[in-house]
């Protein structure tokens, strides 16, 4: 989601548009084996993974309410949203089109789409960022650190959602400094609860 922009300012359509994704579906059929559906940020094996996260369902019934008590009143209230994804043979993927269609369909809401030279797709996405977009996270090493703070922390250059939470830059700071190991890692299992609370992005998938 582009947070600073509307309607993702909105944590209540971030919500409804995160409830209204069957990732179950989407991850059998277009990753198969090769996909497990994620409901958070840090990927099994990697330190500090939270098995203790709530499932992240499809719910398209409470989804539409969340959107109707959102501050835009329902889908005619939105603004005009753009979906920005590689350009794959003239179109988005089959996999973001089906995101397309759900939105469409459990919730009213009709999501356009920019399609951007996929060779060059994450060096341009900086400048070409929409109201959503495509992104995936390959880790440099294996820290929840090179997860949250990289990708969430206020003002971080990979922070492209420019998600902001003053509560979640104070527990990684202090996980920057805890020299505790269990504690380092319960510091940023909070900080990715935050994320998960506050729909800073929709988990889709995590890679096997």
């Amino acid at each position: 989601f582009a947070i600073d922009k509307p309607p993702f300012d909105d944590p209540m359509v971030r919500k409804a548009f995160t409830l209204a994704v069957d990732r179950e579906k989407l991850v059998e059929e277009f990753f198969g084996n090769t996909g497990q559906v994620a409901h958070g940020f840090l990927p099994p094996g990697l330190p500090g993974y939270d098995t203790s996260i709530p499932d992240i369902l499809f719910d398209p019934d409470e989804a539409r309410r969340l959107l109707a008590d959102s501050s835009y009143g329902g889908p005619d209230g939105l603004p005009p949203i753009l979906y920005t994804t590689a350009n794959v043979g003239g179109r988005a993927s089959a996999r973001v089109e089906s995101l397309l269609d759900m939105w469409n369909r459990n919730l009213g809401v009709k999501v356009g789409v920019r399609l951007l030279d996929a060779d060059t797709y994450l060096y341009a996405l900086r400048g070409r960022i929409d109201n959503m977009f495509d992104h995936g996270w390959v880790a440099d090493y294996p820290s929840p650190q090179n997860f949250l703070d990289i990708l969430f922390r206020s003002g971080a250059k990979n922070n492209l959602g420019k998600y902001s939470s003053p509560e979640g830059d104070a527990l990684l700071d202090k996980a920057q400094v805890e020299q505790n190991e269990d504690q380092r890692l319960e510091l940023y299992r909070h900080v990715e609860r935050l994320l998960v609370r506050d729909s800073a992005a929709i988990p889709l998938n995590f890679g096997r």
